[in-house]
């Protein structure tokens, strides 16, 4: 009787077979090489599967090497193959597999990261509102331990879009918070114009001794909650104004964009030029507070993390929220279909106070490209409900450093467009 072939309904050929299962068996961390060795039909030439046997055993080597296990373990186990493919030992003890499975778990995400961009909640400014954060945080899955912060998805990320203090009553809790995000490779934030205010309110300028901002009563007042938690000199207000130092002004992905206020190709080139990776120097943190407002890193600081501002024509101004009269006007920089200066105003109470006119053409050029990939942005104090400011640009700032809700948005497809149905609204809690 004919003996039948256990291989017959294969098309690989049966030597790789054969070594594809005493690989599975012997080393759990090789299925991904297991699956390379059987996936093409076609691999069925020796030389072949001496090249992939062989990279397998290197692959052995340098697992164990990262796992800490030694190339000489105590017990002797049976050698993975002793032919031509080479040879690759394997310790068998449960200590070494659980390494093994660890790292394996995270082979395996790396890889599957290298075909699609990670997940991110994006959220704005907070202002030391701590109650309204924890809750944001515990509405989008995440959950403090004893062991730091998970998610259900441990590919997702945070990206915090600055103005983490002022304003609310609890700066330390937002900050230890964010902090603890960061540094545990959970999260990414950048600075907003609260956090450069600070730096500026706490350094001195090296010529003359004086704060690069001045403790005016106004200021003072806006920075009040801060200081009443880090007092200036305190040890700890240091740790958190170093930490403050660390933060770039702007964030890139391969699917998106991040900044506090303002996206300006023009700028954020420049930007990148001077800085490199958007973190200022400590020559370039004091340039940023100018007095005389020419300094070119005053003037893209400002524009990158307040907004980007412009003189009414000559004889017009308008009155703000607060009474005060100005005559210059906060710009929607993400409008490509703004016309005149009523259309591209922002803030304004009233926008029959500004002129019906077209704007300068090198206005109307600054704006953000329709083509350009998505920006999230905060700063803005918006109020109602959430809308997309473009269909590449949204602003997430609600006010939720006064009585709005903390608004973020579910970047779960970076590479997709933005979507009103992807924005969160959480309780504006107190």
């Amino acid at each position: 009787m004919t003996k039948r072939s256990p291989f017959k309904y294969f098309k690989t050929n049966p030597e790789i077979i054969r070594l594809a299962v005493m690989l599975y068996v012997r080393f759990p961390l090789s299925l991904r090489n297991v699956e390379d060795l059987l996936h093409d039909p076609n691999d069925i030439d020796g030389d072949i599967a001496e090249t992939r046997g062989r990279r397998v055993a290197r692959d052995a080597s340098e697992n164990r090497r990262i796992a800490g296990v030694s190339s000489h373990p105590i017990h002797s186990p049976k050698p993975l193959m002793t032919n031509h493919f080479g040879t690759a030992s394997v310790p068998r003890t449960s200590d070494w597999f659980r390494s093994m499975r660890r790292l394996s778990q995270t082979k395996y995400r790396e890889q599957s990261q290298d075909a699609r961009m990670n997940p991110f909640d994006i959220i704005p400014d907070t202002h030391g509102q701590s109650a309204k954060l924890d809750a944001a945080l515990a509405g989008l899955g995440w959950k403090r331990s004893a062991l730091g912060w998970t998610h259900p998805d441990p590919d997702r990320q945070i990206v915090f879009l600055g103005d983490f203090i002022d304003r609310g009553p609890d700066n330390r809790a937002v900050l230890k918070t964010v902090r603890e995000l960061v540094d545990a490779g959970k999260a990414k934030a950048i600075m907003g114009n609260h956090e450069l205010n600070a730096l500026h309110f706490h350094t001195m300028h090296p010529d003359d001794g004086q704060p690069l901002r001045a403790h005016s009563p106004k200021n003072i007042r806006q920075h009040r909650t801060f200081l009443d938690q880090f007092p200036p000199g305190d040890p700890q207000t240091r740790d958190v104004l170093d930490w403050m130092r660390s933060l770039p002004l702007f964030l890139e992905e391969d699917g998106f964009r991040a900044v506090h206020a303002c996206w300006i190709d023009a700028s954020l080139d420049r930007l990148k030029t001077l800085t490199g990776d958007g973190v200022l120097t400590e020559e370039q943190l004091i340039r940023a507070a100018d007095r005389s407002e020419a300094d070119e890193m005053f003037i893209l600081a400002e524009q990158i993390t307040k907004g980007p501002e412009h003189r009414l024509p000559d004889g017009w101004s308008f009155s703000d929220k607060d009474g005060t009269e100005r005559d210059h006007v906060r710009l929607q920089w993400w409008n490509t279909s703004a016309r005149t200066w009523r259309d591209i105003a922002i803030s304004v109470p009233s926008v029959e106070d500004l002129p019906d006119e077209n704007l300068p053409e090198t206005l109307s050029a600054q704006t953000y490209p329709a083509t350009a990939r998505p920006v999230f942005f905060g700063h803005y104090w918006l109020s109602g409900d959430p809308v997309l400011q473009a269909q590449n640009a949204l602003c997430l700032d609600y006010s939720a450093g006064r009585d709005g809700p903390l608004v973020s948005y579910d970047l779960s497809d970076p590479a997709g467009p933005l979507s009103k149905d992807k924005i969160r609204v959480h309780p504006a809690v107190s």
